[in-house]
C-alpha cells in the first residue's frame, strides 16, 4: 500500500493545477450565522441519517461541497482519485480526528488513552512497532482456537431462540467479538484459564456499544456545555466508558501471561511500559467489539437474505474444508463491507494547504471522505446497490469484474493511519462466518435499514433465524 500511496504522491506532484479555484468558491448550501444547516440537518433525521443527507448534499452540489452542522464545519468529498489525494497528503503523522466528547472525558478523568488517541511522534513509534506485529503476522491460529468456544456458542442461540430467532443477536455478535480480541491478545493465557474472563466479557458485551450510542446523540452540541449542564446525555455516556475501560482493564489484570503468544506479551517482550500497553490493548478491546461485530452483523444479514449465495458459499466450505477463507468468502466479505461500511466517514485534517477536486482546501481545514456514499456510486460499482459478490472475481487481466475503481470503498481506511486491525478482524469474521454456514441453514425474515451511531448500525433489530444443517 505504502508503495502505491508513494507512486500516486509522485504523480499528483507533477499534476497540480495552476488555475486551482480558492476555498470559498467551493460550492454550500445556504445556512444561518453560527448554526449553519444545523435545523435542516435535524429535519432530515439528525446525525443517524448523516449518511442520507450527505448523499442528497452530493446529488445537489457534486463530489465536493462544505458545510457547517451545528458547531462542525467540514469539507465532504465522495471521489475515489480525490481521496487518494487526501490520503497522501497527510504527511508523516497523520491526526485521528476524534469525537469532542472523547477528548473532553479523557481531559476530566485525567485518563490517558492508546494508539487510537496518539498523535506525532509518539504515535509513530508505537504504529511502527505493532505494524509488523498487526499486519505481517497470520493470526489463523489464534482464532482457530476458538473454535470450541464458538461451537458452544452457537448451540447455546439455537437452544435459547425463540423457534429458531436469535435472540439479542448484536450483542452475542459483541460477545463473539471480544473473545477473539483476548485470544489474539493473551494467546493460550486465555484458553487455558478461558472460563475465569466469560463474566467480564459478557458484561463487557452489553456495555461497549452504549459508547458509541451516547458519543452521536453528543456530536450536535459542544460537548462542554453538555458536561456544564450536567446533561443526562453527558452522565450516559461518562458511566458506558467509565464501565467498559473498568471492565477491559479488569480482564487485563486477571490474566497471566504463561505464554509468549499474545499481543501483550509481545508488547511488554518490547520494553513498553506496562501501563502503556494495557492502554494499547484497552483500546483495541473497545474498537473492535463494536466494529467487527457489526461488519460480522451485516454479512449474516446479507446472508440471510440471499439463499442462494448463502447455498453456494456452503458448498465452496464442503469443497475447501482445510481453509477458513475460500475465494466466495472473501468476496462476500468485500462486498459486504463495500455496501455497509462500518466507518461511514474518515476525517482528516491536512498539516499543508492542498489542492483537493480543483480547489484549495486550508491547512488543517477538517475534510470528511464520504464513504458510505462512495461505495454505492454507480461510477464506481455498476448496479452499485445490489448484493453481488462475484462483482469481485479477478478476470485474467487481473482486474475485478465488476469494480471500476476498488480504492472507491475503503472498510478499513488508506493510508499510514489505517486500521491496524484488520487482519484480526478479517481472520475472525471468516472463521465465524465458515463455522456457522458449515452448521447451520440462515434465513433472515425482516428487511433493515441503515442507522449511524457513528457507526452503521441497522435501523431494527435483524430477525435471524438458524436451522441446523
Amino acid at each position: 500500500m505504502m508503495l502505491k500511496l508513494n507512486r500516486i504522491k509522485y504523480v499528483f506532484h507533477y499534476n497540480y493545477s495552476t488555475n486551482a479555484k480558492p476555498f470559498e468558491e467551493i460550492p454550500s448550501p445556504k445556512g444561518l450565522p453560527f448554526v449553519g444547516t444545523l435545523f435542516s440537518f435535524i429535519a432530515a433525521g439528525g446525525s443517524t441519517q448523516l449518511h442520507e443527507y450527505i448523499d442528497k448534499r452530493h446529488q445537489q452540489l457534486g463530489i465536493i461541497f462544505q458545510e457547517k452542522l451545528g458547531p462542525i464545519s467540514s469539507v465532504f468529498l465522495n471521489d475515489a482519485h480525490e481521496i487518494r489525494k487526501v490520503f497522501v497528503g497527510e504527511g508523516k503523522y497523520p491526526k485521528h480526528v476524534l469525537p469532542d466528547c472523547w477528548l473532553l472525558y479523557n481531559k476530566i478523568k485525567g485518563y490517558q488513552r492508546g494508539l487510537y488517541f496518539m498523535d506525532g511522534e509518539e504515535w509513530f513509534m508505537y504504529r511502527r512497532l505493532l505494524n509488523d506485529k498487526l499486519l505481517k503476522h497470520d493470526y489463523y491460529g489464534h482464532g482457530i482456537q476458538n473454535d470450541y468456544l464458538l461451537q458452544k456458542t452457537f448451540e447455546i442461540w439455537l437452544q435459547n431462540s425463540k423457534y429458531g430467532e436469535i435472540i439479542d443477536l448484536e450483542n452475542q455478535l459483541y460477545y463473539l467479538s471480544i473473545i477473539f480480541m483476548m485470544s489474539f491478545t493473551l494467546g493460550r493465557s486465555f484458553h487455558d484459564n478461558v472460563d475465569k474472563f466469560l463474566p467480564n466479557v459478557e458484561k463487557l458485551a452489553l456495555v461497549v456499544k452504549d459508547i458509541f450510542k451516547w458519543s452521536v446523540k453528543l456530536s450536535i452540541l459542544p460537548a462542554t456545555l453538555a458536561s456544564s449542564l450536567n446533561l443526562p446525555v453527558w452522565n450516559n455516556f461518562v458511566t458506558a466508558v467509565d464501565e467498559s475501560i473498568k471492565l477491559t482493564t479488569d480482564l487485563l489484570e486477571g490474566a497471566e501471561l504463561k505464554a509468549s503468544d499474545g499481543i501483550l506479551y509481545f508488547l511488554l517482550d518490547q520494553n513498553i511500559p506496562i501501563d502503556v500497553a494495557q492502554r494499547i490493548i484497552v483500546d483495541f478491546l473497545l474498537a473492535a467489539g463494536d466494529t467487527t461485530a457489526l461488519a460480522t452483523l451485516w454479512i449474516l444479514y446479507l446472508l440471510g437474505r440471499h439463499k442462494n449465495i448463502q447455498d453456494e458459499l456452503y458448498s465452496d466450505i464442503q469443497k475447501n474444508r482445510d481453509s477458513h477463507e475460500t475465494r466466495l468468502l472473501r468476496n462476500i466479505i468485500k462486498e459486504s463491507m463495500r455496501l455497509y461500511p462500518i466507518a461511514p466517514f474518515i476525517a482528516r485534517y491536512l498539516p499543508q494547504e492542498t489542492e483537493i477536486a480543483s480547489y484549495l482546501i486550508p491547512a488543517n481545514h477538517l475534510i470528511s471522505i464520504s464513504v458510505f456514499n462512495c461505495s454505492r456510486n454507480e461510477k464506481y460499482f455498476p448496479k452499485a446497490n445490489k448484493f453481488e459478490p462475484k462483482r469481485w472475481d479477478r478476470l485474467a487481466n487481473g482486474k475485478y469484474a465488476e469494480v471500476n475503481d476498488p480504492y472507491a470503498t475503503l472498510p478499513y481506511g488508506m493510508g499510514a493511519r489505517s486500521c491496524i486491525g484488520r487482519n484480526l478482524s478479517k481472520v475472525q469474521i471468516s472463521i465465524i462466518i465458515n463455522k456457522l454456514i458449515a452448521s447451520y441453514e440462515l434465513e433472515v425474515r425482516n428487511e433493515v435499514g441503515v442507522k449511524l451511531n457513528m457507526v452503521t448500525t441497522p435501523s431494527q433489530p435483524i430477525k435471524l433465524f438458524l436451522k441446523k444443517r
